[in-house]
């Protein structure tokens, strides 16, 4: 499971998805077979991500989406 929080604004992505501001990616807020998520069209800033896995290990950080570019995250779960 992801969740992803705008920094600034402390609103959930997931919010913005249901209103359609961002796409919701295929399979929703939950990582494919192969550990992957992406989620297009978030807009510039930071991002609080917090991923737990099916056995409750979490872990938090924060990623950058820089303008009009790609940001990436690489999350290990213990």
């Amino acid at each position: 499971m992801v969740e992803l929080v705008d920094v600034t604004s402390g609103t959930p992505v997931a919010d913005w998805m249901k209103i359609g501001d961002v796409p919701t990616p295929a399979g929703g807020m939950r990582t494919n077979a192969a550990g992957e998520w992406v989620v297009n069209g978030l807009p510039r800033g930071s991002y609080r991500c917090v991923v737990t896995s099916s056995a409750g290990a979490v872990v938090e950080k924060t990623l950058e989406v820089p303008a009009q570019a790609t940001g990436e995250l690489e999350v290990v779960l213990p």
